[in-house]
């Protein structure tokens, strides 16, 4: 069921309106409106009504209502990796290199062919190490798999594709 909008209501209203807490230590799931530029994560009108109204991402406005303002370059992180969630618990602050370092920890970095702009395949790039480089065979492994004889060099480097032998 499709909840009504609240033209006139207060930020922290709107908030407790699309906020679906679930039970115990789960997550509270945000139901309004979905940010464009980055899929997966909430975003909240803050401003007065009329146009060009201000908005912020959902769990950050969690955040400052329940820890208070953030600091100048820092960002709220999830625990969860649930980009909707908002339950306060689930948050925590840090610099860019801890969320990325969270990533990491977790496995969750795309690398491979899990990366949305790779060319190859995993087993393509097992074949290109395995080819003999000769004078000319770079540029040839270029065209037989469509990829950028700078994209080759990177493989056989192991500047990328680090994981895959």
């Amino acid at each position: 069921m499709k909840k009504k909008r609240l033209w006139r209501s207060t930020p922290e209203q709107r908030f407790w309106h699309y906020t679906e807490k679930g039970r115990n230590d789960s997550c509270w799931i945000w139901t309004g409106t979905k940010h464009s530029a980055q899929p997966g994560y909430g975003v909240i009108v803050i401003g007065p009504t009329g146009t060009n109204r201000p908005s912020t991402m959902a769990h950050r406005f969690s955040w400052t209502l329940h820890f208070g303002e953030i600091p100048n370059g820092m960002l709220i992180c999830h625990k969860c990796d649930n980009p909707l969630c908002v339950n306060p618990k689930h948050l925590f602050l840090g610099t860019f290199k801890d969320n990325m370092n969270d990533r990491n920890s977790k496995n969750r970095q795309a690398h491979d062919s899990r990366h949305g702009r790779a060319k190859v395949t995993a087993e393509q790039v097992v074949a290109i190490r395995s080819t003999p480089i000769k004078r000319g065979s770079i540029s040839e492994l270029s065209r037989v798999y469509g990829i950028a004889r700078s994209a080759i060099r990177a493989i056989l480097s192991f500047k990328t594709w680090k994981q895959t032998y």
